[in-house]
């Protein structure tokens, strides 16, 4: 029967390899029994004296019985003997399975929870600028923004307006400020102030810019306003 067919691991292979060789040890050795049997028939022949070599032919037995094994160990034993080597191969992987099972599980953290705010996450969306104040060109060069548009009555031509205003040169150079009620449009003050001031409502504010042809001109109003002066303006009106 070859190893094959049992499906034997390799240290079942070599005992019975031992055994065999074991098997063979004794077949030689009852041989060499049968050997000696002859010798001693050959001598009875010779009228030898047999009871001194039966003597040491069982003493010389004896020695060679007990270095010769009883019997070649069985076949269902070395079976047993590859069992018992494939359950010693299967144990080590039994305690690895063990110790992995003893050994507690980590649960790494989710990469996809959420994080806490970054400094730019969390840093406020910038405050949305009102767009500048369009500046609006009237004929002669006059130019207006309004600075904040009022909610009360608008200032027309022909009524009696109460304005707050502040005049500098192109310089910086403050040059008057104060109060003032004039008709607007009956040319009590200059011409670029009855423009500049028309349409403006209650509570509004406004800066004009007034070229010399709409202020003093060409001879100024000294010692304050020089000759061909562009005047500046923050006007506020009061009431009308």
């Amino acid at each position: 029967m070859s190893s094959a067919g049992l499906n034997v691991s390799p240290e079942h292979v070599q005992q019975i390899t031992d055994a065999r060789r074991i098997a063979s040890s004794a077949l030689a050795y009852a041989e060499v029994k049968e050997l000696r049997a002859h010798m001693r028939k050959q001598r009875e022949e010779f009228g030898e004296d047999l009871e001194d070599d039966e003597d040491e032919d069982d003493e010389d037995d004896e020695e060679e019985e007990d270095d010769m094994p009883l019997a070649p160990q069985s076949v269902a034993d070395i079976l047993k003997g590859g069992k018992r080597a494939a359950a010693d191969k299967a144990a080590p992987n039994s305690k690895v399975a063990k110790t992995d099972a003893a050994k507690p599980t980590t649960t790494k953290p989710d990469s996809k929870a959420a994080a806490p705010p970054t400094a730019a996450a969390a840093k406020p969306a910038a405050a949305v600028k009102p767009p500048a104040p369009k500046t609006v060109k009237l004929g002669g060069g006059l130019e207006y923004v309004d600075m904040q548009v009022g909610g009360g009555p608008p200032a027309t031509k022909g009524r009696t307006v109460n304005v707050k205003y502040r005049g500098t040169l192109t310089n910086g150079k403050q040059f008057d400020a104060g109060t003032i009620k004039f008709r607007l449009g009956g040319r009590e003050v200059i011409q670029g102030w009855d423009m500049g001031v028309e349409g403006m409502k209650v509570g509004g504010k406004r800066t004009l810019r007034i070229p010399p042809q709409l202020a003093y001109g060409k001879k100024g109003a000294p010692p304050t306003i020089p000759p061909n002066a562009t005047l500046l303006f923050e006007v506020q009106l009061k009431s009308v």
